[in-house]
């Protein structure tokens, strides 16, 4: 039986590697833009309009509010609840 050496060597698909490399620069990238980069200062305009924050009380006291009910409180259940084996079937 004779055999064929092949003279050539397959050539590598260059394709994985650079689709690899492109996703590690994107993900540094993110990384820098997220973690690394100066953040911008907030504008001292709004930072002033929020600097004292006031919680209005007064909403709680509306006509339609005043309707809803308070439901009772739900008791535990008593004796044993449940199945020994909740998977098997009835």
């Amino acid at each position: 039986m004779v055999t064929i050496a092949p003279t050539e060597k397959r050539k590598k698909s260059r394709w994985p590697m650079f689709i690899a490399f492109v996703m590690a620069l994107a993900i540094v990238f993110a990384v820098w833009k997220a973690f690394l980069a100066k953040q911008k200062p907030v504008p001292p305009e709004i930072s002033e309009k929020y600097k004292e924050i006031k919680i209005n009380l007064d909403i709680l006291k509306e006509p339609i509010l005043e309707k809803l009910q308070v439901y009772p409180e739900i008791k535990p259940l008593e004796g044993a609840a449940g199945r020994e084996n909740p998977f098997s079937s009835y």
